[in-house]
């Protein structure tokens, strides 16, 4: 019988937790992605109030880059 393992999926919130509270979150999303502090926050939490949401390819990789 084969064993198959869930992989847990990591947010991005829980590995930015050691930096979260140093960072100009409202800077970096106006200067980077040109949306809202709180667009920044839904993509953080994982919901946006209606459903869930996560970070495009394209955002992840802006992020990647700051």
């Amino acid at each position: 019988m084969e064993t198959v393992i869930a992989k847990r999926q990591t947010s991005v919130r829980q590995i930015l937790e050691p930096i979260i509270l140093n960072i100009s979150w409202a800077e970096i999303s106006r200067d980077y992605f040109g949306k809202s502090r709180s667009w920044l926050y839904q993509k953080f939490t994982g919901f946006d109030g209606h459903s869930s949401t996560d970070f495009t390819d394209k955002e992840r990789q802006i992020m990647k880059e700051l």
